[in-house]
């Protein structure tokens, strides 16, 4: 195919685009074959590679912002309240162990209120939400696309399959499930995520002059997250970046600022910071939380985050990690730092999959006059 792309007469730019697109795929096809080949260190240098690794200031100022919020939360808890104490001795002992870098610099937080609703609502019927996701298809003009309610206890998240261009919304037995209760405005703010950012991005490119903007130019992916993320956040509002954890434990896992954490000693890391930010939230929103339900949810997250985080490799060796995670805090943190004054999406980011802050990508579609 390179071959077919090198001797055809498209523009010079297009050729280009193409050809860092077979890089990107080639970096992929070395992540799987390290995988395959069970070698660890292979495995998670290919993944450097690809995505990239955790910037130690970036790392120390989300591990700085995690400790404040557990040293504010543990000083008004009850000292009887023993699950969430023993959590926070994990969790400052783990912290002490960090080397904080030299010249930290300035990184400023997005602080943002959302919109206003005055009566926000609980929606926990998926007739009303299929509704909802399919007007709002209407509305952008996209008619090859399918909203479909799953059969009971197929699934309690979304699911937005872009081969098969499916949006999956879960059946009300298992919306009923779901640990975190769907408003009016988390379903707005869920709705521009999935279908207002990636579905949009999918059909502007695949209905483009570049049929490459449909599958995304090369390392688009922070971008395509980071957009969808502050399309969310501009409806919910914030006070922090998406992709907090994510980034804190790829970064903690790889020792940036310590000693790299083997899956057991991460997962107990892990533990202590889902027990003590569910806590957290729980107590913020209901004032009160059942401690098995939060010993149950807090394990489950915590293994769950430490199996995303050493996928692919064979668990065994200490940092060898898949460092895919790192985009959604640096894609959200890049799209607010390109954000005007204005807080909205602007409709040029939406022309397709590629990335708005990368100026190869916005010099090739300027010179394609895909961008004005």
């Amino acid at each position: 195919m390179q071959k077919q792309i090198d001797t055809s007469d498209a523009h010079t730019v297009v050729k280009e685009l193409y050809h860092s697109k077979f890089t990107e795929q080639q970096k992929i096809i070395d992540v799987l074959e390290a995988t395959t080949a069970r070698d660890d260190q292979a495995f998670h240098e290919a993944s450097i590679d690809l995505y990239g690794a955790p910037d130690p200031k970036l790392f120390w100022v989300v591990a700085t912002q995690i400790n404040n919020q557990f040293n504010s939360l543990i000083a008004k808890v009850d000292p009887k309240r023993k699950s969430l104490h023993r959590a926070f001795v994990v969790w400052k002992e783990y912290f002490q162990t960090l080397i904080p870098p030299k010249n930290t610099g300035v990184f400023h937080l997005p602080i943002y209120s959302g919109i206003y609703v005055p009566h926000d609502y609980e929606v926990d019927s998926a007739e009303k939400i299929h509704k909802m996701f399919s007007d709002y298809l209407v509305e952008q003009g996209i008619n090859n696309w399918i909203v479909q309610i799953d059969h009971p206890g197929a699934r309690t998240s979304f699911g937005v399959n872009q081969t098969t261009k499916v949006i999956s919304i879960p059946h009300d037995s298992d919306l009923s499930l779901r640990k975190k209760v769907l408003t009016k405005v988390s379903l707005q703010a869920l709705l521009m995520h999935e279908v207002g950012v990636h579905v949009v991005r999918r059909e502007n490119g695949d209905a483009s002059a570049l049929a490459l903007l449909g599958v995304g130019l090369d390392n688009y992916l922070r971008a395509e997250e980071g957009i969808a993320t502050l399309a969310e956040q501009l409806i919910t509002g914030t006070s922090q970046y998406s992709g907090e954890i994510g980034y804190f434990s790829i970064g903690a896992a790889m020792g940036i600022l310590g000693n790299p954490l083997p899956f057991a000693e991460l997962y107990t890391v892990l533990n202590a910071y889902f027990t003590l930010s569910i806590a957290d939230r729980q107590l913020e929103t209901e004032g009160f939380y059942e401690v098995e339900e939060l010993a149950m949810m807090a394990t489950d997250q915590a293994w769950n985050r430490a199996l995303r985080v050493y996928r692919g490799s064979t668990g065994n060796t200490p940092g060898a990690v898949y460092t895919r995670d790192i985009i959604y805090l640096e894609g959200n943190r890049r799209m607010w730092k390109l954000l005007d004054s204005e807080a909205h999406i602007h409709p040029d980011w939406l022309v397709g999959k590629y990335d708005p802050t990368n100026p190869h990508h916005v010099h090739a579609l300027k010179e394609l006059e895909i961008l004005a």
